[in-house]
């Protein structure tokens, strides 16, 4: 079967347009028209509040994205896109408050039609209505960070959070929806000790938004940096749900305490909460040139491991990237590998997945998957030229039966206990190659004009879905100083603002 596809990628998520913030982990290049698959964001809380030189910064943003183009498989399918945003960032000393609202209009191919028709949101908003002419969605997000001392930070928000170093995180990522948030940071000697605190939400359809079960999730890691090249680190997980048929437990207190280890609390408590387990590690060896991994252990026993028999319930997932930039003057590349066996992120409850309004908290592909990325970009003058290719191999239940490829159902029924394997089940192929070059139009002002070109390929037992895109469009973000210092001059606010 043969089904054409028509969908922009480059707008399924805010942070591809300008004006969003740039790893501090990351060797990207800061470039003003970046797709998010090519950096991570930072995180606010590494703001430190002795590189606040004034007292009071503000940077109002006002960001458009009008996309259109076409797919051309057979026929033409036209296809477009538009995105609106708007927020303000206010820096005073050790305190920083970032609000935005944002508004996208998509219309649709078959491909992503399904995929908002399935989960009810589009990816990086939330909940999306279809429109006379495609697919609506809006956001609010908000987030403010307090540098309390050398050593404490705190943040609290509606937003979303990144671990890792890499494109992709097997930890947390930040494909899904915002939700509400409370991160702890302590930094001392080489160690860096991080709590976050999180409430999720779990849609159900015909059940209104502010109706929808709750859950939460309690992360803690510990970074510890060994030199200026080395470093690794520890975290742990745990997911509950708000209520069941026997309790209605709401946040659980005993998993507030900072430097506890959530599996002993569980079983003192005789609960059959989710606890996941893991480690990272970071090698640079030199400025310009980084290796990075994670792996990430939901459940599993080294018995069975030693076995080989593909025992359902050994849940691993694991990366593995590297990063070089200026190998030539502006020019920076990655490449990355990623993968989960079938049924890691899952549980017996459903409810208490890791995953957040229909959508992984993880790796947007969910379990049951091996996928590599490559990617680079070249900056030059006015210019910016990107370009990507990502394979990945997954597989999705067949015919009724759980052959793991779903964190959206429980794992208490697999199709079978041994012979699992990664890509089990309906076994995909994807195939995405994505070219795009941008040129700034206005001398003083950040205006660009981009065009794309992307090639998706998908092909399963049961179809295949292929698309050639070619889009253009206009993207814009316009900065507005509203303080100045103690001089009377304005702020000269850096591009890591």
């Amino acid at each position: 079967m043969i089904r054409k596809l028509s969908v922009v990628t480059l707008l399924l998520y805010s942070h591809f347009l300008l004006g969003q913030e740039r790893s501090q982990d990351s060797l990207a290049l800061n470039s003003p028209v970046l797709i998010q698959e090519f950096y991570t964001p930072a995180s606010f809380s590494e703001y430190q509040g002795n590189e606040i030189k004034f007292p009071l910064k503000v940077k109002a943003n006002l960001d458009f994205l009008l996309n259109t183009g076409g797919s051309f498989f057979n026929e033409v399918s036209p296809v477009y896109a538009g995105y609106f945003n708007a927020g303000v960032v206010m820096k005073n000393r050790n305190k920083i408050l970032s609000l935005d609202y944002s508004l996208a209009s998509s219309g649709l191919g078959d491909y992503m039609s399904e995929f908002v028709d399935s989960t009810g949101v589009l990816s990086g908003f939330g909940v999306a209505t279809q429109e006379k002419f495609g697919y609506l969605a809006n956001r609010i997000r908000g987030r403010f960070n307090w540098q309390m001392s050398k050593h404490f930070n705190a943040e609290i928000g509606n937003h979303t959070n990144f671990w890792g170093n890499g494109y992709r995180s097997m930890v947390l990522g930040e494909n899904t929806t915002p939700y509400p948030y409370l991160k702890l940071t302590t930094k001392v000697w080489k160690i860096k000790y991080t709590n976050l605190f999180m409430q999720l939400r779990d849609l159900q359809p015909d059940v209104p938004w502010k109706d929808s079960r709750q859950k939460y999730v309690a992360l803690h890691a510990i970074d510890f940096k060994v030199n200026e090249r080395f470093s690794f680190t520890v975290f742990e997980s745990v997911v509950w749900q708000s209520s069941d048929t026997l309790s209605n437990r709401s946040f659980d207190i005993n998993y507030l305490n900072p430097v506890i280890f959530y599996r002993p609390v569980e079983f003192s408590q005789g609960s059959a909460d989710n606890v996941l387990l893991g480690i990272a590690a970071r090698l640079s060896l030199d400025k310009n040139f980084m290796w990075y991994g994670q792996l990430f252990l939901d459940e599993f026993l080294l018995s069975e491991v030693k076995k080989r028999e593909g025992w359902w319930a050994n849940k691993v997932g694991m990366q593995i990237g590297v990063q070089a930039a200026n190998l030539l003057p502006g020019f920076w590349a990655y490449s990355e590998f990623n993968s989960a066996r079938p049924f890691t992120y899952t549980h017996g409850s459903v409810l208490q997945n890791y995953g957040h309004r229909n959508q992984s908290l993880a790796h947007p592909l969910g379990t049951n998957f091996y996928e590599w990325s490559t990617g680079a970009q070249l900056e030059k003058k006015e210019w910016t030229f990107t370009g990507r290719f990502n394979w990945a191999l997954y597989g999705r239940d067949l015919n009724g039966d759980n052959y793991g490829g779903d964190i959206y159902r429980s794992y208490k029924q697999p199709y079978r206990t041994f012979d699992n394997q990664i890509g089990q089940g309906n076994t995909h192929h994807s195939y995405i190659t994505q070219l795009t070059a941008s040129r700034k139009i206005l001398k003083n002002r950040d205006v660009f004009f981009f065009g794309s070109y992307t090639w998706r390929h998908v092909q399963n037992q049961f179809e295949l879905n292929d698309e050639h895109v070619f889009s253009f469009g206009i993207s814009s973000s316009v900065y507005k100083i509203s303080s100045k210092n103690s001089n009377g001059a304005l702020p000269n606010l850096s591009n890591d603002f």
